[in-house]
């Protein structure tokens, strides 16, 4: 069977002409699957299918377009005479002048490729449609809580002597009361928010767990709830051999006041010498603790790769999903935002005289180095790391919240001031 060979290496001359343009356009269209073959069957059904794009044709010779196709091999003419026309007497006989009709050449690699630039665009939509799929969000919150609190065993702390009965009651007893709290205040929106919310941190710790973009010995773990609603608030934390590390999951945007909300709490809590420890707390051989300081980032992701990685949970199980988690866009991202956050934070503590705090964010730094001697994908990923979009922007609000500390100061003083006198 005749190939046609991939529109790209058909028309590989630099643009010359608007028909020249027209014509690569349509047969990229027909391989794409994009246009019905089954009306490329005559010059006038072609042309047709030509003028339906005005913007593309306006101006350009629909004649001159067809003839670089036929040149292509991306439309074959088949000649069909029509009727001889009856011989006149004495002359000589001539034939009514051929019609000419066109079969769009068709081959199984052609067709496996419409094939796969359907799907594609199948799965594109839904992708796009994630946040809108109320019944998906519902199947991927049960996953989500399944994987969240998998690892949460409140009776363990009682039978470990780390907690008495009625102190984890006590810690129950705030949750719900807190939970309550956020549901009245909160809108139908804020609802579907927060289960995608929910959904996101299951994907974090998975993320990590699956893609080992951190090293194949790093173990992430979702936090109990109160230590998310209250103390340290993190959704979950990161052991990096011995070092933990806390982390807040975010999908507000960085540019809104929220997320600078966010950051500046750490910043407060940095200034203030105020950390809290993890209440419940596991380390890497699974011996628990309880109030185990730890540095605390902010792990953020945009709508696109929240939307995508749902997708992929929902879609994919076991290796198959790992593969898909380690070479997402998420994994560097993970990196750079842990490596950006945390030499940003051991900076600003270290100016506010917070040494302790300090050496445990370059702590952090010193255990992913460590962990990179052993993992060529680490050691890969943190080419970079520290210039993503959120890093830079932690910076920024950094510097924000020193002025901001500044003029308080200054108005205080002035007050001072003004009292005295």
């Amino acid at each position: 069977m005749e190939m046609i060979p991939d529109e790209k290496d058909l028309f590989k001359e630099t643009l010359t002409s608007r028909e020249y343009m027209v014509a690569k356009n349509l047969a990229k269209r027909i391989v794409g699957g994009k246009v019905n073959v089954d009306a490329l069957v005559d010059d006038d059904q072609i042309k047709e299918v030509l003028r339906s794009d005005r913007t593309m044709t306006e101006g350009a010779d629909i004649s001159e377009i067809l003839q670089i196709l036929r040149d292509k091999g991306v439309i074959k003419p088949v000649a069909v005479a029509e009727k001889e026309v009856e011989p006149k007497p004495q002359l000589e006989v001539i034939t009514g002048k051929p019609s000419v009709q066109y079969n769009v050449i068709k081959d199984d690699v052609l067709d496996e490729r419409i094939v796969d630039n359907k799907r594609r665009e199948e799965e594109k939509a839904e992708i796009e449609g994630m946040f809108e799929n109320k019944e998906a969000i519902e199947e991927l919150l049960l996953l989500a809580k399944d994987i969240l609190n998998r690892d949460v065993d409140p009776e363990a702390y009682i039978l470990a002597g780390l907690y008495s009965k009625e102190e984890v009651e006590e810690h129950m007893q705030y949750v719900e009361k807190m939970e309550l709290i956020f549901q009245e205040k909160g809108t139908l929106e804020n609802e579907q928010t927060k289960k995608i919310a929910t959904i996101l941190e299951a994907i974090i710790v998975e993320g990590i767990n699956k893609s080992q973009c951190l090293g194949e010995d790093v173990i992430a773990r979702p936090a109990f709830q109160i230590d998310d609603i209250s103390g340290p608030k993190m959704d979950s934390y990161i052991l990096l051999g011995d070092t933990p590390l806390g982390v807040d999951v975010s999908m507000r945007s960085i540019e809104g006041p929220a997320f600078a909300d966010k950051i500046k709490k750490i910043l407060r809590t940095i200034k203030n010498d105020k950390q809290e420890g993890i209440k419940y707390f596991k380390d890497k051989d699974g011996n628990l603790q309880k109030d185990i300081v730890a540095p605390k980032v902010i792990i953020s992701a945009e709508v696109s790769m929240i939307k995508e990685l749902m997708f992929y949970l929902k879609k994919l199980k076991g290796e198959v999903l790992s593969k898909k988690l380690r070479s997402h866009r998420m994994s560097p991202e993970i990196v750079s935002q842990i490596v950006g956050a945390s030499q940003v934070f051991a900076h600003f503590a270290k100016e506010e005289g917070r040494k302790d705090i300090a050496e445990s964010y370059s702590k952090t730094l010193q255990a992913i180095e460590e962990l990179a001697k052993d993992s060529e994908t680490l050691r890969r990923l943190l080419v970079g790391a520290g210039s993503d979009a959120i890093s830079t922007r932690i910076r920024k609000i950094v510097e924000e919240f020193k002025e901001e500390e500044n003029n308080k100061k200054s108005e205080y003083e002035e007050f001072i001031n003004k009292k005295a006198a």
